[in-house]
């Protein structure tokens, strides 16, 4: 993997982590939704029965599922992919790489911290990364 990709794929790092619970949460919509339970409504005439339009929305809730799932399990591996990624790293590398490239604090300020420079700061998180790709 590219540097460049896997700095990428960091930056959302924390986005990945909280779009579980939201990809989860809609699951779960969907699959209440799919077992068709629904209070009963005493002011409402019935209607009838399409086994038509019925079909059509099971595909559909069917097709919407499917595609949650692919979003989650991606989720998961490429959250399972950094953390891979990132075990390699010493806990200094690993909180550096991470706030400059997830919590966007500036190179400047990272080095301000660090008592580096700003371009010191970047080949350090650039040798960080190729040293775990």
């Amino acid at each position: 993997m590219k540097v460049e990709a896997f700095k990428d794929l960091l930056k959302h790092y924390y986005d990945y982590q909280m779009s579980i619970l939201q990809i989860k949460e809609e699951l779960d919509v969907l699959l209440y939704e799919m077992t068709g339970v629904k209070g009963i409504s005493y002011d409402k005439i019935p209607s009838s029965f399409n086994p038509e339009i019925s079909e059509d929305r099971k595909l559909d809730f069917i097709e919407r599922l499917n595609e949650k799932e692919a979003e989650l399990d991606f989720t998961y591996a490429a959250i399972k992919l950094i953390e891979m990624k990132l075990s390699k790293m010493t806990e200094e590398e690993k909180t550096l790489c991470v706030e400059i490239l997830n919590r966007k604090i500036t190179y400047e300020e990272a080095g301000r911290n660090n008592k580096y420079s700003t371009s010191r700061m970047w080949k350090i998180v650039k040798e960080n990364l190729k040293k775990v790709l």
